[in-house]
């Protein structure tokens, strides 16, 4: 009888730390290591739910990159880089509204989806969003970032929809960085 209890208490812990490591894992499956905040699966989650809803909501994108940041990699090393994408990451993470998704959407790149706002309010939000990065102090480094921001269409997918965004971003960065440009 005894080792019939041992073996099914053995059994029974093995199962219990089997189920708490998978909860672990799913919880942290769509978050990014470094900066806390989605990852680019959550994102893509999230930006599918948002065009299947888009029909009958207005959202809006904002594609966000770190100007520069190869060059803080390359001079100050890839911890000063990491404080950096944390820090940014946490900036937005500070301004945004309810309703919001944000996420790593990969390297130096983030982005945000943001419901209900007009083209007026998607420019002052975003231009609030690079003002705080500008300001914020990251050590011996002086940050800016490039954003493009884009509102969804009616017949956008995915695809089209991230393009614009993207497109805009990097006509931010082309045309003096340190900007919002809004398609």
């Amino acid at each position: 009888v005894t080792v019939t209890t041992l073996n099914l208490e053995y059994a029974s812990t093995v199962i219990a730390c089997m189920i708490l490591l998978i909860y672990v894992q799913r919880r942290d499956i769509n978050l990014d290591y470094l900066t806390g905040v989605v990852n680019r699966r959550g994102i893509d989650i999230a930006l599918n739910r948002a065009i299947a809803d888009s029909k009958e909501k207005q959202f809006a994108a904002v594609m966000i990159d770190v100007d520069y940041f190869k060059s803080i990699n390359d001079k100050y090393g890839h911890e000063m880089g990491d404080k950096v994408l944390r820090g940014v990451a946490g900036i937005v993470r500070d301004n945004l509204k309810e309703g919001h998704g944000f996420g790593r959407w990969g390297g130096e790149e983030f982005i945000l989806l943001a419901p209900d706002l007009d083209e007026n309010g998607l420019l002052k939000f975003a231009e609030s969003i690079r003002e705080s990065i500008e300001q914020a102090h990251f050590g011996k480094v002086n940050v800016t970032i490039s954003i493009g921001a884009t509102l969804a269409r009616s017949d956008d997918d995915t695809s089209s929809f991230i393009r614009r965004a993207d497109y805009a971003m990097y006509e931010a960065k082309e045309t003096g960085r340190n900007k919002v440009v809004m398609y």
